[in-house]
C-alpha cells in the first residue's frame, strides 16, 4: 500500500490548488482576464491570481520533483529563467485559447473546452518540469503503458461531453418553453453560472490526476527516480492536514487584503414550516404539508463585504403525517421579493375529500409532482413520470381537472398518459392547441409560457397520433 501513498499525496496537492482558485475567484483560471468573462477586474484580482500562480508554479514544481523524482531538487540547481518564461507561455496560449471559446460559444460549449484547456497547461507545466528536473533525460511511458491512463481520460472526457450535452438541452428547453420574465427561465440563467464552476472543478480535477499519474509513470519508466521516497499513511495524513491548513491560511489572508469574489457563506433559512403534532403514529393521515428552504450563496462584491449572489437554491419536502415523502430542489430567482416559493395547492376532483389546505387528499406541488390518496394508498408521482404510470382514477381526475383549469404545464406531462386511457378527453385539446387556438383565460394562466412551444409541442402529439392510426401519406 505504501508505494501508493506519493500518488495520493500528489493527487491531493492538485486537488487543492484547484479548490483554492475556486475559493478565492470566480473559477476562470485564465491570468489574463478581461471584463467579458470576469465581471470585474482592477489591480488587486490581477495581483491575487499572480500570486495564485506563483504558489501554483511552486507547489506543482516541489511536488513533482519530490513524489516523482524522490527528493527534491532544488529550483537554482540551474538558471530557471527559461522554465518560468515557458511556463509563463504555455498560460498565456491557454487563457488566449479559452477567450476565443468563450467569445464565440456558448457556456456549455466553453465548460467542455476549458476542461481540456487546463488539462493540456498541466501537462505541459508537468513536461516542461520533467525535463528541468531530469536535464532533457525525460521520456514519455511507452505506447503500451499509456493504454490505461489513453482509456481513463476517454471516459472522463465522454462523461464531461455527455454532461455538458444534457445541461445545453435543459437550458434550450428552458428557453423554447418559457418567455424571457418567467421565473423559471430567470432564476435558470441567474443560478447556471456557479454549476457550470463547480462542474469545471470536478472535471478538471479529475483530469489532473489522470496527468499527474501518467508523468509518475513516466518518470519511473524512464528510471531517472533517485530514490524511493519514504510516504507512510501518517505521513499523507499530515500533509493532507497542512495542505488543508495552507488553504484556509490563504483564504484568509485574501479576506483580510482583498476580500472581493470570496464566498459569503449565509445560513439556510426555512421559508415556511407545516409540523402537525400526530397522536398516533400509525393512524392513515391524508393530507400533505411541506417544508420550504432556501440556501443562498453570495461572493463579495466590494471591501464594505457588499454581497453578490452566485446562487439561490429553494427545497421542498413534501410529507404526510410523519413521513417525508418526497425532496424537490430548484433554483431561484436572485430577487427575493419575486416570491417563487414551491407550494401544495388542493385539486378538486370527484375523490377529493376536502379543498382545505390542511385537510386534502389530493394535491399537486406547483409543477413538480401530484400528490394524492386512493383509499388508503398513498401516491406521490414526479410530473416527468405521469406517462409511466399505470391507469389510476384518482390520477386521470387530476389530470383532467388540471388541464380544464388551463394548467399547459399539466397538459404537457399528462399527454401521453391521458392519449393511453382517455384520448376523449385529451384528443380535442391537442387538435386544438396544434392550431394554435388558445382561449384568453388559457393564456392569461400561462403567461410565462410560450404560446408557440405549447402549439408546437401539440403538432408534434398529433402527428404521432397521425402515424399511429396510419393516417401519415394519405
Amino acid at each position: 500500500m505504501k508505494k501508493y501513498y506519493s500518488k495520493i499525496s500528489g493527487c491531493i496537492l492538485l486537488v487543492a490548488l484547484e479548490i483554492l482558485m475556486f475559493l478565492w475567484t470566480p473559477y476562470y483560471k485564465g491570468f489574463i482576464c478581461t471584463t467579458y468573462i470576469v465581471e470585474h477586474i482592477n489591480a488587486g484580482d490581477i495581483i491575487f491570481r499572480l500570486v495564485y500562480y506563483a504558489i501554483y508554479f511552486l507547489s506543482v514544481y516541489t511536488m513533482f520533483s519530490y513524489y516523482c523524482f524522490g527528493k527534491f531538487y532544488s529550483f537554482f540547481m540551474r538558471s530557471p529563467v527559461g522554465l518560468i518564461l515557458s511556463f509563463a507561455s504555455v498560460r498565456l496560449m491557454a487563457d488566449v485559447a479559452n477567450y476565443i471559446i468563450y467569445y464565440f460559444f456558448n457556456d456549455y460549449v466553453f465548460t467542455f473546452a476549458a476542461c481540456i484547456i487546463e488539462v493540456v497547461f498541466l501537462f505541459f507545466t508537468l513536461w516542461l518540469i520533467s525535463d528541468f528536473i531530469s536535464d532533457g533525460k525525460f521520456r514519455f511511458c511507452p505506447i503500451k503503458g499509456t493504454i490505461p491512463f489513453f482509456i481513463a481520460t476517454f471516459v472522463i472526457v465522454a462523461l464531461l461531453a455527455i454532461y455538458c450535452t444534457f445541461q445545453y438541452n435543459g437550458f434550450a428547453y428552458i428557453v423554447e418553453k418559457y418567455t424571457v420574465v418567467a421565473n423559471v427561465r430567470v432564476a435558470y440563467t441567474e443560478n447556471i453560472g456557479f454549476i457550470l464552476e463547480v462542474s469545471r472543478l470536478i472535471f478538471i480535477c479529475a483530469l489532473n490526476i489522470i496527468c499527474f499519474l501518467y508523468f509518475y509513470f513516466s518518470v519511473e519508466k524512464c528510471g531517472l527516480i533517485k530514490s524511493k521516497s519514504n510516504v507512510g499513511f501518517a505521513k499523507i495524513i499530515t500533509r493532507l492536514w497542512a495542505v488543508l491548513f495552507l488553504t484556509g491560511i490563504l483564504y484568509v489572508v485574501k479576506y483580510i487584503a482583498y476580500p472581493i469574489d470570496l464566498y459569503e457563506i449565509i445560513p439556510s433559512s426555512i421559508i415556511s414550516s407545516s409540523d402537525t403534532t400526530y397522536s398516533n403514529t400509525n393512524e392513515t393521515v391524508k393530507d400533505f404539508r411541506t417544508d420550504t428552504c432556501v440556501t443562498p450563496l453570495s461572493r463579495f462584491s466590494s471591501y464594505e463585504h457588499d454581497e453578490k449572489r452566485v446562487l439561490n437554491l429553494g427545497s421542498v419536502t413534501v410529507k404526510n403525517g410523519k413521513d417525508r415523502i418526497k425532496t424537490f430542489t430548484y433554483f431561484m430567482p436572485f430577487d427575493e421579493d419575486s416570491n417563487y416559493y414551491c407550494e401544495l395547492v388542493p385539486v378538486e376532483t370527484e375523490y377529493t375529500e376536502s379543498t382545505d389546505y390542511l385537510e386534502c387528499n389530493v394535491q399537486r406541488l406547483e409543477n413538480f409532482g401530484l400528490f394524492f390518496f386512493d383509499g388508503d394508498q398513498r401516491y406521490a408521482i414526479k410530473t416527468e413520470n405521469i406517462k409511466s404510470q399505470s391507469e389510476n382514477k384518482v390520477l386521470t381526475a387530476m389530470l383532467e381537472t388540471l388541464i380544464s383549469d388551463g394548467e399547459w404545464n399539466y397538459f404537457e406531462y399528462g399527454c401521453d398518459y391521458l392519449k393511453k386511457y382517455d384520448s376523449d378527453f385529451i384528443n380535442p385539446y391537442i387538435e386544438r392547441y396544434a392550431n394554435g387556438n388558445f382561449t384568453e383565460d388559457e393564456i392569461n394562466e400561462n403567461r410565462e409560457i410560450n404560446t408557440e412551444y405549447m402549439t408546437n409541442f401539440a403538432q408534434k402529439k398529433l402527428e404521432s397520433k397521425w402515424k399511429r392510426d396510419g393516417y401519415v401519406g394519405r
